[in-house]
């Protein structure tokens, strides 16, 4: 956490500033979730969320434009440029 500079957490320890800090902690843990969440049994080879809504037909697409959505909305908490900002929202549009 950055000193001098109060940010609330969420229940799970994410904290909900718009500092840096708390952008990095929040976007690592989704990183988390969406490319190693599980761990297939046998092979031990990590899987995440991304994986498995991208078997659903539409919703899954859904999804991955949301969490993708999310990563942007991120970027511009944490300041980036605007033609970065739509560099990734092409990425993501085009995903």
């Amino acid at each position: 956490m950055v000193t001098g500079q109060a940010t609330r957490m969420v229940s799970d320890g994410l904290p909900l500033g718009t500092d840096p800090a708390s952008v990095r902690r929040r976007i690592e843990a989704l990183e988390k979730l969406l490319e190693r969440a599980f761990v297939i049994p046998g092979i031990n080879r990590p899987v995440g969320l991304d994986a498995v809504v991208g078997l659903l037909p539409v919703a899954g697409d859904t999804i991955a434009a949301l969490m993708g959505l999310y990563l942007v909305w991120e970027a511009r908490n944490i300041g980036m440029s605007k033609w970065q900002l739509a560099r990734m929202l092409g990425s993501v549009g085009t995903d």
